[in-house]
């Protein structure tokens, strides 16, 4: 028979973070340093152990994106999107934001936005209607 005396002995259980969160802007930039971690840590993984668990988390991504999605619309979820996974290149260097594609194209006319924290990053998407 299954003994459940000691069950849950050393669960601890705590208030949840979000309850510290003064505003919107302080849990969003909390929610993407986060997801830059666990990106850093699934490629730290990747790169120095050869344990791909892309795979594995990718359905967690998902999730993460869709919710942007619900609270923020498409694009300002795809300009998210942007600054976790592309925002730093392979060489870790910045990689400018171009609000068009065809922007793109004329990268040497004009400079693309450089977005270097979460902060700027919210600051930016909600200035866009």
């Amino acid at each position: 028979m299954l003994n459940l005396n000691k069950f849950g002995k050393n669960l601890k259980v705590t208030e949840s973070l979000s309850m510290e969160f003064k505003n919107e802007k302080e849990m969003f930039i909390y929610i993407i340093t986060l997801l830059e971690g666990c990106i850093e840590r699934d490629d730290a993984l990747t790169g120095g152990f050869g344990i791909d668990i892309y795979e594995y988390n990718n359905p967690l991504h998902d999730i993460i994106e869709n919710l942007f999605l619900l609270h923020y619309g498409s694009e300002k979820t795809n300009i998210i999107m942007w600054y976790v996974y592309n925002r730093i290149n392979e060489e870790g260097d910045l990689v400018p934001f171009f609000e068009y594609e065809q922007d793109k194209e004329d990268e040497d006319e004009e400079e693309g936005l450089i977005l270097q924290t979460p902060e700027e990053l919210y600051n930016y998407i909600n200035k866009l209607k």
